[in-house]
């Protein structure tokens, strides 16, 4: 019965965002989209929407803001500022006329052995969303900021 428990509990892992803490507990991981949006806005902006769990992040955030322009994600999730690369800060949600100095929130991005955690959020979202944490499978999040940088690198080779 133990034995059964255990290659079911594998097959879970194995399928879904569960994640084996020490052989004892589990945690529920979070699923990471990025989902492409085409410039039909009113800003006419190529961007990138952040989706946790199928839900824009701007949703789970409630901080009026959209996706982040294409200009700002051929190298991944943008710094706060942009031209910092040292900072612990990133860009999650920006104004939809597209300038993060305009509206954005942030948060700090942190990778350890296999698992992604964006925490700390700052911006528009307020205080009420300070608190919240969203962790990922390094997997899943590695694929989803590849194939971003890959369409914004492709959007800015057009652009040129």
């Amino acid at each position: 019965m133990i034995v059964e428990f255990g290659r079911w509990l594998r097959d879970v892992v194995q399928k879904s965002s569960v994640y084996i803490i020490n052989n004892v507990g589990f945690k529920i991981m979070n699923e990471l989209l990025i989902k492409r949006i085409d410039p039909v806005e009113k800003y006419d902006i190529l961007t990138f929407e952040l989706l946790v769990d199928g839900r824009p992040l701007s949703d789970h955030l409630n901080d009026g803001n959209a996706g982040i322009p294409y200009w700002m994600t051929k190298d991944g999730i943008p710094h706060l500022p942009p031209s910092d690369a040292t900072s612990s800060r990133y860009i999650v949600t920006v104004c939809d006329c597209g300038e993060y100095g305009c509206g954005n929130s942030s948060c700090e991005i942190l990778r350890k052995d296999n698992i992604v955690e964006f925490f700390h959020f700052l911006g528009d979202c307020g205080a009420a969303c300070e608190n919240l944490k969203f962790t990922f499978l390094a997997q899943n999040y590695d694929a989803q900021i590849e194939n971003m940088k890959k369409e914004a690198n492709k959007a800015l080779e057009a652009m040129s």
